[in-house]
């Protein structure tokens, strides 16, 4: 139990126990016995136990008094704010249930209601009790600050910070709503606003480690690089195993093309609540990268002789762009084992003939199990031992190949559409649930980048589109072809023919850019301010993509600069 929490609790026992003794309770409902002087003797003995930390012993008392009074709400209440605080959200949400059945109108009881709802997943409904918490005591900080969490869980960021302003109207200086306001305010794009929500967080507190990783996040969306590295700094003299500080201080490093420590503090992200990848699922070592810049082998005896298994992470774009790195760890140990989605198998396997693709599938596949596997690596870990320095990249770095007849019968379909124009295929949407709307570009947006008459467009965007394509060409006359034999989806192989019939793609930061930059096609991507950390600063090229060309914001949310750059671009095409 952190401090908070513990002063949380004991305040709220005190109130419970207040409420508990008969001589101070008004109006007790009348299907409710009221306590015995011995009875309310033991709650408060209970009480004490729980607030000094001995849950079981209060827990024993709490069930001795249901035993004898099974409406009884303070032991229900009690027991069930328990039952929250261990995780068992069911039985907590029975057990409140019930005391707000007897004493409808406590707001601590709704309050403690909302948390087991939130622990279930129901955030909508636990909303509606936090409200109800609010209306019989609407100066409840901790609830304010409960339903802005909903609500920012909810994504329903305005209403969010409405409830953070409302305790901190209460409770001006207090350090948790300040850092949840600024959380919510980031997510608005309101990145000022979020500065100076963690500025007086750590005004309140200077030890909150919370406050310099959050505004180390909000300054890096700034572009100011050097004052987020200095917070996660801050933040890990004060917490120096956070694995979501080192996670994104590491995301930093790489952005600024530190790779060694960037890599290293990157490869925490497994330990991060919000790296929403798989974890690991093997029981076998992981490789140390033995081998591999002077570091020794984990067993010298089987040098060179090691079977590693490769499991890939995150999304597609990630497991093709992680995939370049193989063919380097391939000719460092006896043999590879690749684990990753069954949609982009033929192209690694036409790719890299000598390596083993295996089907992710949960549970794993036996034969990644059966003991003959003698070390495991993330995908995305393999960079800490194969891209210390943007040097060892290779330098003609495209590796993947697409199916050369279904390629020929792509291009001869879209030539025949558009005879003699440029093949050009465009992407504007990505689905990334972190930052997928910062990257993303509404398509009306391409209408200077379309008007490029000596160009066919060819739609790339995976998903349903056809409303999107439709407005265009009402609203513009603007026609992109959309072939339907292909859905990126389902079939990387034959999006890959697609993208490989092409003579260029432009792109948002979406897979798309991955699938063409593997495959050679000249790529031009448009990216946002703050990029992602694969594309580095200041610079038009990609060291993971020979083929790629980078245009880039030159302030917050400037698509019209990136747009008219490409469009110029695209004129001397």
């Amino acid at each position: 139990m952190n401090k908070r929490e513990e002063r949380r609790r004991k305040k709220l026992s005190k109130k419970a126990a207040r409420k508990a003794k008969p001589a101070k309770r008004q109006n007790a409902p009348s299907d409710q016995r009221p306590l015995s002087l011995a009875q309310s003797q033991a709650l408060q003995r209970a009480l004490d136990h729980d607030t000094a930390g001995q849950t079981t012993q209060a827990a024993d008392i709490y069930r001795q008094i249901l035993a004898e009074i099974p409406n009884q709400s303070d032991a229900l209440l009690l027991l069930g704010m328990q039952a929250n605080q261990a995780g068992d959200f069911r039985t907590a949400f029975d057990l409140i249930s019930k005391s707000i059945s007897v004493e409808p109108n406590y707001a601590e009881a709704h309050s403690q209601l909302g948390s087991a709802l939130v622990g279930l997943g129901q955030r909508d409904d636990a909303v509606v009790s936090f409200r109800k918490a609010l209306a019989y005591m609407p100066e409840y900080v901790e609830t304010h600050n409960h339903l802005g969490n909903a609500l920012k869980d909810l994504g329903r960021f305005e209403e969010a910070v409405i409830s953070y302003q409302n305790a901190l109207a209460i409770k001006p200086d207090y350090d948790i709503v300040l850092i949840n306001l600024g959380i919510a305010q980031k997510n608005l794009g309101r990145y000022e606003d979020a500065v100076s929500s963690y500025q007086k967080a750590l005004a309140s507190n200077p030890d909150q480690e919370l406050a310099y990783v959050n505004l180390g996040n909000v300054l890096k969306e700034l572009g100011d690089w050097h004052g987020a590295l200095s917070n996660y700094q801050q933040a890990r003299t004060l917490g120096p195993d956070n694995p979501e500080n080192l996670k994104n201080m590491g995301i930093c490093q790489l952005l600024t093309g530190d790779y060694r420590p960037g890599w290293t503090n990157y490869a925490k992200r497994f330990e991060s609540d919000d790296f929403k990848s798989r974890r690991s699922v093997f029981r076998i070592p992981y490789w140390n990268g033995g081998g591999c810049d002077g570091i020794p082998h984990a067993n010298p005896d089987r040098a060179g002789k090691e079977k590693i298994l490769v499991w890939m992470e995150q999304g597609v774009g990630d497991e093709i762009m992680f995939a370049s790195m193989l063919p380097d760890l391939a000719r460092r140990v006896g043999s590879v084992v690749v684990e990753c989605d069954k949609r982009l198998i033929p192209l690694f396997q036409h790719a890299f003939p000598n390596l083993n693709f295996i089907i992710r599938s949960d549970p794993p596949a036996e034969e990644l199990t059966d003991g003959g596997i003698h070390f495991q690596v993330s995908a995305g870990d393999l960079g800490r031992f194969l891209r210390t320095d943007v040097t060892l990249f290779p330098q003609q770095n495209f590796y993947l190949q697409a199916d050369p007849d279904k390629r020929n019968r792509r291009r001869e379909t879209y030539s025949q559409e558009a005879p003699g124009k440029r093949l050009v295929g465009i992407a504007w949407r990505s689905g990334n649930p972190e930052n997928g709307l910062n990257r993303s570009l509404s398509l009306s947006r391409w209408a200077p980048i379309l008007s490029a008459t000596h160009c066919h467009f060819i739609n790339l965007q995976y998903g349903d589109v056809g409303d999107e394509l439709k407005a265009l060409k009402e609203n513009s006359g603007i026609d992109v072809f959309h072939d339907p034999c292909i859905n990126p989806l389902d079939n990387m192989d034959d999006f890959a023919a697609q993208v490989a019939a092409l003579d260029l793609v432009i792109s948002i930061d979406n897979s798309t850019v991955h699938m063409a930059g593997a495959l050679g096609v000249p790529t031009w991507v448009m990216l946002p301010y703050a990029p992602d950390w694969r594309w580095l600063l200041d610079r038009d090229d990609s060291p993971w993509y020979g083929s790629v060309r980078l245009f880039r914001q030159d302030k917050q949310k400037n698509w019209d600069g990136v747009i008219g750059n490409v469009s110029s671009a695209l004129a001397q095409l």
